[in-house]
């Protein structure tokens, strides 16, 4: 992920083993606590293109009785034109509050993901799918490595070279996590066993209510999943993010927001290199 929407949105699911897992278990404030606004929609734009074709994406999100996410449907309105909604379906066991499965859909291409715990974090993601061409498996595992210090491993194989597992993705990463927020992070990344780049972040936040809040702490960390907007759900909003990339340079991004009554921000105007440059937020009460 290379924008400041994904740590906006929180979305896509990152797998979090950080140096600080016991901060995972937040008591949350009560006025956090007895809330009862959820995020149901979020609407993504280019203000730079006409009217009309300005709206990039849309995301809305369902909630089971239980008040837990079970779906979000992604649109994708690129330069005015509807194209098929990519779906993605969370599913519990029982009484469970994080996810045991993800389905994902969008055309001919479809996954199935099941996640495996230490405590609150997935330590594996097991995956099947089918990528438009070939039918395919993706075993993604998190180690501990030294304190504060993870490897994070993707292994793949498909229909091509069937039952031969190759390394396509190895991540040693370090989080630091505080307060609810993501403040900082460290990556150092290998694409099939060549040296990629090394990156750190550094992020300051707000101290009003994030959408996405109460998404479960066990996106945060560093893998992606096949849900974007899932990945870094943070207490707050984000304000400020500064990257320093050894293939991509440096980058320093920014948001301001526009708050309803309630904290909650309704818009989030962008500012950095990025897809998009504002953002608008629409709730839902359970």
């Amino acid at each position: 992920m290379r924008t400041l929407f994904y740590s906006i949105l929180t979305s896509c699911s990152f797998f979090f083993l950080g140096a600080c897992q016991q901060e995972a278990d937040i008591v949350l404030p009560e006025e956090l606590s007895n809330d009862s606004t959820y995020i149901s929609r979020v609407i993504a734009l280019d203000t730079t293109k006409p009217s009309g074709s300005d709206t990039l994406t849309i995301y809305y999100y369902t909630y089971d009785q239980q008040k837990r996410l079970i779906s979000i449907v992604e649109r994708d309105l690129y330069g005015g034109i509807i194209r098929p909604a990519a779906n993605y379906s969370i599913q519990y066991n029982g009484n469970d509050t994080l996810p045991t499965r993800y389905d994902f859909t969008n055309g001919s291409v479809h996954s199935s993901s099941f996640f495996s715990y230490a405590g609150s974090f997935v330590v594996k993601d097991s995956t099947s799918g089918f990528d438009g061409s070939n039918n395919y498996k993706q075993v993604t595992q998190v180690s501990q490595l030294r304190p504060g210090w993870f490897l994070m491993k993707s292994m793949w194989e498909n229909d091509l070279d069937p039952g031969v597992f190759q390394t396509i993705d190895s991540t040693i990463f370090s989080r630091t996590y505080s307060a609810g927020n993501f403040v900082s992070k460290v990556d150092s990344v290998w694409n099939s066993g060549v040296f990629f780049y090394a990156e750190v972040r550094q992020s300051q936040y707000d101290r009003n209510k994030a959408p996405f809040w109460r998404f479960p702490l066990f996106f945060n960390g560093y893998y992606e999943t096949v849900v974007p907007t899932l990945s870094f759900p943070t207490i707050n909003n984000l304000i400020t993010e500064s990257v320093v990339n050894s293939s991509y340079g440096n980058t320093l991004l920014g948001a301001s927001y526009e708050y309803r009554a309630d904290g909650y921000p309704s818009m989030a105007r962008i500012s950095g290199l990025m897809e998009y440059n504002k953002y608008i937020f629409e709730y839902t009460h359970l």
